[in-house]
């Protein structure tokens, strides 16, 4: 699945600095060259199939183009200066490649729905569509109004200048040669591409999954799209669509139709058959894609998943704030976001100003004595290291705690439970909201430290909000894998209240980046030696968790050691094997 999708990105010159208008997102230098990017799937040999939209604004004189019968567009040509690279999954290399034709979706009935547009509603055309309240693009000023309103069904067929250069990105390519089954509604999904790729590698292939709401055919019943409520954002557009089922690529992403008066939109994705037929007469040979099948958890399951975890979790308040923590030991322990607690510290200690007060989620299902609360002792803080963590205690003995296993194994495409305390102050309700908060969604992708390849930093699709920071990010067996930490925010202007918060794409720190926590509760190491961990520097790390890709390349192509952060990691591991190796020569004695 993930070997099948490809970052595709684009950069011309821009002197006028027309070609980013209305864009959810670009790059552009003070030498008038803009970059833009999407997402494509591999098709066999040489070739990248992505949005048309991503290759509009560079076409060469783009308003006299002509599709023909067969709705496809030969030879179309960028203006001079104009480069297209695609990055493979795992791949820091980028490969050159030449836009090929333009193909659009229209397999609609010729007399009722000559556009896919118009297969919406045989009786309603475009026009009266965009009339209303409803647009096509990611934001208003990115609509086919200011585009032009059939690159929603317009894709662009890339081939590569040098096949054999990348050929062995090319094994798991996916199949024209048959057509995929036809879908069905709540048939499940999974998506893979490349949302604000631009920005950071970590956004570069994240997946993300869902159902197929409802299906759009013709009057043949020839399936042309589907609505789907799995998570779209820009970037994704070009990006692949997986029948967790048939087990093949059965779609590609395209623009959403959104509504300017409300926060409805709907997601849309192009059937692969609708446009096998253009496809075919340029790609002749190949090969299909079999997609890693993940078991369904009965609804009994999650239920007992969600009943485990959320006893671990735990309320925290502080000051005029609160957010929340996750128990990971009997006798106390709590690990939480530093940013929570941070604003409240005393100069540069870890004494903090107001009371840390936990509440333990036991207490709150009970109301009579859900006013109960423990306050905390503030041991070890992140003031200025990569990790946006801290560790509290409570004087209590526990009999629900996470095992912080930092040897938990994780795979991208894998469901995930966010456990949390988001929105609403639960002892504000009056008792009507006395559970953590449960939200559902996948691993979209995990980043790794390029030295110590440990996982730094995990993106997942469960929807979060405020109040979320310091819960837990669970597996689909009830495994502490991640700390929730962050969303991302869409920023529209230069104020900071300028945002606008996007709950479905968040990112989280995995477990395995926290064994000094596990060493130190385990009496491994001392508080000096977490304290001074915790706020090493690491620039690798910092570059990961601020989203700068052109730092951490820099840093990665110089010859430096490593960092006081994972010297610490490695010396403490080190004992570690040196004591298991004791205690085994001990036991053969």
């Amino acid at each position: 699945m993930l070997t099948s999708v490809a970052y595709v990105s684009i950069t011309g010159p821009d002197p006028k600095e027309l070609k980013f208008q209305n864009r959810p997102f670009y790059s552009k230098n003070n030498s008038g060259v803009t970059s833009l990017s999407a997402s494509g799937i591999i098709l066999q040999d040489r070739f990248i199939l992505t949005h048309g939209t991503l290759v509009l604004p560079f076409l060469k004189n783009r308003e006299t183009y002509q599709f023909d019968e067969t709705d496809t567009c030969i030879n179309p040509s960028t203006i001079v200066g104009t480069s297209i690279n695609i990055t493979f999954h795992n791949s820091n290399k980028s490969h050159s490649a030449k836009l090929c034709c333009l193909v659009k979706n229209s397999v609609a009935d010729k007399c009722k729905a000559t556009t896919f547009f118009a297969s919406l509603n045989p009786y309603l055309d475009i026009d009266q569509l965009l009339q209303g309240n409803w647009y096509w693009g990611w934001n208003e000023a990115h609509t086919l109004n200011n585009l032009n309103r059939s690159t929603a069904s317009q894709y662009a067929l890339l081939m590569m200048n040098d096949p054999h250069s990348c050929s062995k990105h090319f094994k798991n390519s996916i199949s024209i040669l048959d057509n995929p089954s036809p879908s069905k509604q709540i048939d499940e999904i999974f998506v893979v591409g490349s949302p604000f790729g631009l920005l950071s590698e970590i956004f570069q292939n994240s997946v993300t999954k869902g159902v197929i709401s409802n299906l759009i055919t013709n009057k043949d019943e020839n399936q042309l799209a589907f609505l789907t409520d799995a998570r779209m954002l820009p970037g994704t557009e070009g990006g692949g669509v997986f029948d967790s089922v048939n087990k093949k690529c059965i779609a590609v992403c395209t623009l959403p139709l959104r509504n300017s008066t409300s926060l409805v939109e709907m997601n849309l994705i192009i059937s692969l058959n609708a446009l096998l037929p253009q496809l075919r007469r340029h790609v002749d040979k190949y090969q299909g894609l079999m997609l890693e099948q993940s078991p369904a958890l009965g609804l009994q399951q999650e239920c007992k998943i969600i009943g485990n975890a959320d006893q671990c979790v735990v309320l925290i308040h502080v000051g005029n704030c609160w957010g929340t923590g996750v128990i990971v030991s009997a006798n106390g322990y709590i690990l939480t976001n530093a940013h929570l607690v941070r604003p409240f510290l005393v100069d540069e200690s870890n004494q903090v100003k107001d009371s840390i007060v936990v509440f333990l989620s036991q207490n709150l299902r009970d109301l009579k004595n859900n006013r109960k609360f423990n306050v905390a002792k503030l041991i070890c803080v992140s003031k200025n290291g990569p990790l946006d963590v801290a560790l509290l205690k409570i004087d209590k003995d526990l009999k629900d705690f996470f095992d912080l296993n930092v040897k938990i194994k994780t795979e991208r495409g894998s469901d995930v439970y966010a456990v949390g305390y988001p929105l609403f102050m639960p002892l504000s309700t009056s008792g009507a909201i006395r559970n953590p908060t449960c939200t559902k969604g996948c691993l979209s992708s995990i980043v790794v430290h390029k030295k110590s390849k440990i996982p730094c930093l995990m993106q997942t699709s469960a929807l979060i909000h405020f109040g979320n920071s310091g819960g837990a990010i669970v597996n689909s067996i009830g495994n502490l894998i991640g700390l929730v930490t962050s969303n991302a925010r869409h920023f529209k202007g230069d104020g900071d209240q300028d945002h606008k918060l996007i709950p479905s794409m968040n990112f989280a720190i995995p477990v395995q980046s926290l064994q000094m926590v596990s060493k130190f509760i385990s009496s491994e190491i001392n508080l000096k030696q977490l304290d001074e961990w915790m706020n090493a520097e690491d620039e690798d790390m910092r570059s990961i968790w601020s989203f700068d890709a052109q730092q951490r390349n820099k840093q990665a192509n110089k010859k430096k050691g490593k960092s006081k952060f994972l010297k610490m990691m490695d010396q403490i591991q080190q004992k570690s094997e040196d004591s298991e190796k004791d205690k085994f020569l001990s036991s053969r004695l």
